[in-house]
């Protein structure tokens, strides 16, 4: 036990201030989104206050939709920006946004007078951008699942209490209603506004940014255009932009299957988090060590059949407790999603990830503008336990195209070097 402790120790000490104020920033961010989102797949209080806002499914679609517009008009130039002129002042806008958002969600008195925080929310590439400053703030590549394992263990730590908090507050004030879960947005609104504060004054610029003129001189499109050409970064982003068209598209829904369909309330909502929290918690660090010493791609395969598992669980569910044990096998997603993002950073070089987020993010956009609309009109005209099978079939592309993607912590060519 001393030694794990003073392996910890010593991973800490061996990091920049950066990476220590970004850890905490990010864990205290993250916690406070979930009183709205939760851990477990989709058990949004967001989308239960939509529809308590009179928002009916196909309306909920086009809710969603404007987030994917939002993303798409300002992932590209955010991308540019933060790996030509400032990782800092796109990571300081993220936290900004985190205030706005809550906030707007807060004065909202109808669905549609949500439309504006619901493109504010959707600017999630100023997140990834966050993410990219973390990941270059580790010093070793060997040390990076770990990092952001231990980002993730820690925001769950804090999350332990988090889907207990939001069920008192939201039973307090009224249940799953309007009354009932503004009192969220109002916590989320004075909380992120410390973060940004603390962000603000204690962040430093990192060190890669391009100081070179005639660099800086290339435009936007020319950078992109350069990043788009490799053939494996091709095939990582089409694979991914598919599977996002049709699990970012669903999310939104979830919470009206669980609520509506299986009966779950409050309570269960409350567990479902706690139990996927938990969950992450206890698988997280350990692969993430796993996966510095035997590669992503293996933790990838490893971990990706208990997503499928969740989402057949929590269609089959005889009542609302087995959407819990749905839950849980949905936190072994949450490991295989951070081996991605570890391993998707790495395709290019530091001064470049900042584009490389921005892009797909753009894709991801793009690809998802028509999604949510799509599935909110199939969502009243099918059976939605067929729709939610469809991410499974999504996903079986990437897994074909996973063993070209070159893993460099495993000493394989990175793509630049093509």
């Amino acid at each position: 036990m001393s030694n794990f402790f003073g392996q910890i120790k010593n991973f800490f000490e061996r990091q920049t201030e950066n990476f220590r104020v970004l850890l905490a920033t990010m864990v205290l961010n993250t916690s406070i989104k979930t009183m709205t989102t939760s851990r477990a797949r989709g058990a949004s209080y967001l989308q239960l206050y939509l529809r308590s806002l009179g928002a009916d499914p196909q309306q909920l679609g086009y809710l969603n939709s404007l987030t994917h517009i939002a993303n798409t008009i300002f992932a590209l130039p955010i991308g540019w920006i933060s790996d030509r002129f400032s990782l800092k002042m796109v990571a300081i806008a993220g936290f900004i946004l985190s205030v706005i958002a809550p906030t707007a969600f807060t004065l909202s008195t109808t669905w549609a007078h949500a439309m504006p925080a619901m493109m504010i929310n959707g600017i999630t590439v100023a997140g990834m951008i966050t993410n990219v400053f973390f990941i270059t703030s580790v010093r070793e590549h060997s040390d990076r699942a770990t990092a952001m394992s231990m980002k993730s263990t820690l925001t769950s730590l804090v999350g332990l209490v988090v889907p207990s908090l939001s069920a008192i507050i939201v039973l307090n004030f009224g249940g799953i209603s309007v009354e009932g879960i503004r009192p969220l947005f109002i916590i989320s609104t004075f909380a992120s506004l410390l973060i940004l504060i603390y962000a603000a004054l204690k962040l430093k610029e990192v060190a890669f940014l391009q100081k070179d003129t005639e660099q800086k001189k290339r435009s936007l499109f020319q950078d992109y255009k350069e990043i788009a050409s490799i053939p494996a970064f091709q095939k990582w982003t089409s694979t991914k932009c598919l599977r996002s068209f049709f699990s970012g598209s669903l999310m939104p829904f979830y919470s009206l299957f669980y609520v509506e369909i299986k009966g779950a309330d409050v309570t269960t909502i409350a567990a479902m988090g706690t139990v996927a929290t938990l969950g992450a918690l206890i698988f997280l660090v350990p692969f993430g060590r796993l996966a510095d010493k035997h590669g992503r791609k293996k933790i990838i395969y490893l971990t990706r059949p208990f997503n499928y598992l969740s989402i057949l669980v929590a269609i089959l569910a005889p009542s609302p407790e087995w959407l819990i044990l749905a839950a849980f096998f949905g936190a072994l997603q949450t490991v295989s999603g951070l081996m991605e993002i570890t391993l998707e950073h790495e395709l290019l070089p530091a001064e470049q990830r900042g584009r490389v987020a921005g892009f797909n993010s753009f894709l991801w956009g793009l690809a998802g503008i028509p999604g949510p609309i799509l599935m909110g009109y199939l969502w009243q005209r099918v059976n939605p336990a067929y729709l939610l099978l469809l991410p499974i079939l999504a996903d079986i592309p990437f897994l074909v195209i996973l063993p070209t993607i070159p893993d460099i912590s495993m000493g394989e060519s990175e793509l630049y070097e093509r």
